[in-house]
């Protein structure tokens, strides 16, 4: 459903609006503690959706608001999937949204730090494993 919403025969212009439109209506949506058991089921159900916009959300075209959007989402994203042990996927999501938020905020911002904590936790713990 959210591919299909982005992938649309619709202009670049109004599928830059809908992309920033799912990505914020997900991360209203998504619970804000990855570590609580509660939230869990709920992440489980969304966690497609929030790949499925990731996936297709280009925050390269230089809209600063998919950009901006993105990058908060890649940090929740990456967060969930560390605390669930698929530290890869976690890395991945982690990183782009450190590099996101770096180019748009810089890398002393409070977001761009939380960030790039994130992922060196999530690399540290794929480092553990080995």
């Amino acid at each position: 459903m959210i591919s299909a919403a982005v992938q649309s025969g619709v202009s670049a212009t109004d599928r830059t609006a809908t992309a920033v439109t799912l990505i914020r209506l997900l991360r209203s949506t998504l619970p804000g503690d990855t570590k609580n058991p509660r939230s869990w089921p709920r992440w489980r159900s969304l966690l497609p959706h929030v790949r499925a916009v990731l996936n297709l959300a280009d925050p390269e075209t230089g809209e600063n608001q998919v950009a901006q959007a993105t990058f908060r989402l890649n940090d929740r994203i990456g967060s969930y999937l560390a605390q669930h042990g698929q530290l890869a996927p976690a890395i991945s999501y982690l990183g782009r949204g450190q590099t996101l938020s770096a180019s748009i905020l810089g890398p002393d911002h409070t977001i761009t730090r939380t960030i790039t904590n994130n992922l060196a936790a999530a690399k540290a713990g794929h480092d553990r494993r080995g």
